[in-house]
């Protein structure tokens, strides 16, 4: 497991060596990215790791301590700037969104007691859910889904209810 040295200095991760080299075959890590031993906390160029670069005779383990030049012993020519060098590497987030989960629940229950207040809960936790989308977690989508159906079961009892309906 390494960190990402971004090139502002943050550390984004750990990553896995079969996530970095997904991240190479993306140009998102090259060479000349920094990366730090989540175990030892040692630093190193990406392309000291045979497992991401195998066939770069350009950097060799034991090259010594990285300098800063990002030019230095550049296999792609001294013009090549990296797309992805200003763009950090974002995790994804895998926690599960209770917060959404819970809103959901309590938009239905709160239009049962409440009746208007569950559509305020409601949109909460759309927005809650959305939010958890574009963090990039990765039950998003399924928060997402759930607040739907939650916004839709308080518009269906508003409706019902509307119609004259026991609810």
């Amino acid at each position: 497991m390494y960190f990402v040295i971004g090139s502002d200095g943050s550390e984004y991760g750990p990553a896995s060596i079969q996530q970095l080299q997904a991240w190479v075959t993306e140009n998102r890590v090259t060479p000349l990215t920094m990366l730090k031993d989540a175990n030892t906390g040692e630093r190193t160029k990406a392309g000291s790791l045979m497992e991401l670069f195998p066939s770069n005779p350009v950097f060799a383990p034991d090259s010594g301590p990285a300098k800063q030049d990002p030019y230095e012993a550049n296999p792609y020519g001294q013009n090549y700037q990296n797309p992805y060098a200003a763009t950090p590497v974002k995790m994804q987030d895998e926690s599960f969104p209770w917060g959404s989960i819970i809103r959901s629940v309590a938009a239905v229950a709160v239009f049962f007691l409440l009746q208007g207040l569950g559509f305020i809960f409601g949109i909460y936790a759309l927005v809650t859910a959305i939010q958890c989308q574009l963090s990039g977690n990765k039950y998003g989508p399924l928060a997402i889904i759930v607040a739907v159906i939650a916004l839709g079961v308080v518009a269906l009892g508003w409706f019902m209810r509307s119609q004259g309906a026991p609810v």
